[in-house]
């Protein structure tokens, strides 16, 4: 199959334009479904259509798993291809218009922890380029205006804020536990980045912070707090006031994802003995965020979850099948597989057209 620059406008259109009308779920959502998948014999990024039963390849090249990227205004996609294939975390950045041609390499290397601008024209990731340890930087989607923000201990995990104009990171910095700061994206140098930055959290002894996330309205970060055994999920506003903890309960708690209306947050637990889906409202207090029920139904593991855009279910892929498979869950639990066959599926994203 050609990429996607050499398919037929109907094909195109239907891609784009696509509602689903998925049996007992009803109308979920417009938009435009992205996975991994290993239909073509390697592992590469196909745009699916589950109301027909269509998958398109969109790049030549192998992908790792979750590598790939689009931007806000879906012109643009990131895509990481394997340098090793015995070793996934090497892997080389490529940039891919939406609308075709060939991929381009984006030539810094080392490109980690990708994070997309609201306004699509700067990259934040994490790289040891240049560095000992990984250090905080920005760069356009050509690959011009290479800029570091970061350079004291060890940095990851870049987010932005919705408006554009700070970023949000997991530094050491200092020694010992890694915590949440937040500097200004507009500085000029990493002199001045490094002048503008703040702590935002504290750390109980022996726990760290990670996968630090925006909401939607850039009030709120959610993030994960973790002492290598238990991963527990916490909210601070941006101020660095107000953190509060959004579960409670035994086992671990990961991959935290806001919904696009901002209303919900979701994510991934091993409480009920294989790793599920759990939703809680994100306006909740306290002992009211622990949900005890999984939203999912399946008696298999839960890979990776990605809201469609309307706010009302989820995409997730689960290993309830000899191979992973792709299905949706509505937030009232209705729920049934996206993609028939045999082909395994791996890191879906929704988004919007």
């Amino acid at each position: 199959m050609k990429p996607i620059g050499w398919m037929t406008g109907t094909v195109l259109l239907l891609l784009m334009a696509t509602v689903l009308l998925l049996p007992r779920l009803g109308r979920l959502s417009s938009g435009a479904l992205y996975a991994i998948s290993d239909r073509g014999g390697t592992r590469q990024l196909y745009a699916l259509d589950p109301d027909q039963q269509i998958a398109v390849r969109l790049n030549e090249k192998p992908v790792v798993p979750g590598g790939y990227l689009r931007s806000p205004d879906g012109q643009t996609l990131l895509l990481g291809a394997p340098n090793n294939r015995f070793n996934l975390e090497d892997y080389s950045t490529f940039r891919l218009a939406w609308h075709g041609g060939a991929a381009q390499p984006i030539t810094v290397p080392d490109m980690h922890d990708w994070a997309w601008s609201a306004d699509s024209q700067q990259i934040a990731f994490s790289s040891r380029y240049l560095n000992e340890y990984r250090q905080i930087f920005i760069i356009q989607p050509d690959g011009a205006g290479l800029r570091q923000l970061t350079r004291e201990g060890e940095n990851v995990n870049p987010s932005w804020s919705p408006d554009g104009r700070q970023i949000v990171f997991v530094s050491n910095r200092g020694g010992g536990a890694y915590r949440l700061y937040v500097l200004d994206a507009t500085c000029p140098d990493v002199a001045a980045c490094e002048r503008s930055t703040r702590r935002l959290t504290q750390n109980p002894p022996g726990w760290d912070h990670f996968r630090p996330r925006w909401t939607p309205a850039g009030d709120q970060i959610i993030f994960v707090e973790s002492n290598g055994f238990i991963n527990k999920l916490q909210i601070i506003q941006t101020d660095g006031r107000r953190q509060r903890s959004m579960t409670n309960n035994a086992g671990a708690s990961a991959f935290p994802i806001w919904s696009p209306d901002g209303r919900w947050i979701a994510y991934l637990s091993d409480r009920s003995g294989t790793w599920a889906i759990y939703v809680v409202d994100a306006a909740c207090v306290a002992d009211q965020c622990s949900s005890d029920q999984p939203l999912n139904r399946q008696p298999a593991h839960v890979f990776s979850i990605t809201w469609l855009p309307d706010s009302q279910a989820l995409a997730y892929v689960t290993n309830i099948s000899e191979h992973p498979a792709l299905w949706v869950v509505s937030l009232t639990g209705e729920e049934r597989r996206l993609m028939s066959g045999e082909d395994a599926y791996w890191s879906p994203a929704w988004w919007p057209e």
